[in-house]
């Protein structure tokens, strides 16, 4: 495995749970990590989600990572 890519729906509350999630599979299993989180409110009780969308370079070190906004973009090329 090169990547490991996700999209998630987390609370803002639970950034950096997803974060340290990230960081950690990274690290231990030395590859890429891409989280694609959803921004903004969806209705069932997200009514503020943790956005954050991230890219983790083998090894655990953040590359890039988007706010709470709605509709930011993050990108990176995986080396």
């Amino acid at each position: 495995m090169h990547a490991y890519v996700a999209g998630t729906l987390m609370f803002e509350h639970e950034t950096a749970i997803q974060n340290a999630r990230a960081q950690h599979i990274a690290a231990e299993l030395q590859i890429w990590v891409a989280f694609a989180s959803f921004a903004g409110a969806t209705g069932n009780g997200y009514a503020h989600s943790a956005g954050s969308s991230g890219i983790w370079k083998s090894g655990g070190a953040l590359i890039a990572q988007a706010g709470l906004e709605t509709g930011a973009i993050v990108q990176a090329v995986f080396s």
